[in-house]
């Protein structure tokens, strides 16, 4: 598939998805206008297509990596975050080890490991979590909770605050 020049809409892959965006185009200038994705692992679109981000509606729901950069929030935790309209906080989190015992948390979370293993302390028990694992912490003293993290890798993952 070539790149439609003249087209009102572009197909763009959706990286691993085995599906496809479509995107309103802009007429095909250069080639340094628009941006590569990344090939389809899934054979359904045997090409690396591009796609002009510039072009694709604003919306209320898409945070973009670039408008909401990395901060260190302390020695262990870099944190990525973007509080949504809706009232709740979406992060991206890398927690080193070691350091003090962190403080209780009565926030609500839901939480998506996507490297190391964090463990989280409850008055009543304890979880681990490692790659893949998800986690859902209602909000309030009831589900008080500390993470930790276990081992020496740091913890890469993404939570959503509320509550």
């Amino acid at each position: 598939m070539k790149w439609p020049p003249g087209n009102d809409l572009v197909l763009c892959p959706i990286a691993g998805a085995g599906a496809w965006l479509k995107a309103p185009s802009v007429p095909a200038t250069r080639a340094a206008d628009k941006i590569p994705l990344a090939r389809v692992e899934t054979g359904l679109a045997p090409w690396a297509g591009v796609c002009d981000h510039r072009t694709m509606t604003v919306s209320p729901y898409l945070f973009r990596a670039s408008d909401h950069p990395m901060h260190i929030a302390n020695d262990r935790l870099k944190v990525r975050e973007a509080i949504s309209g809706f009232g709740i906080a979406l992060r991206y989190q890398e927690r080193a080890p070691g350091g003090p015992e962190g403080k209780w948390c009565e926030t609500g979370h839901s939480i998506f490991i996507l490297s190391g293993r964090l463990r989280y302390q409850f008055d009543d028990h304890a979880v681990e979590a490692g790659p893949g694992d998800m986690l859902h912490i209602p909000a309030g003293g009831a589900h008080r909770h500390k993470p930790s993290v276990v081992g020496a890798e740091i913890v890469r993952y993404v939570l959503t605050e509320f509550g």
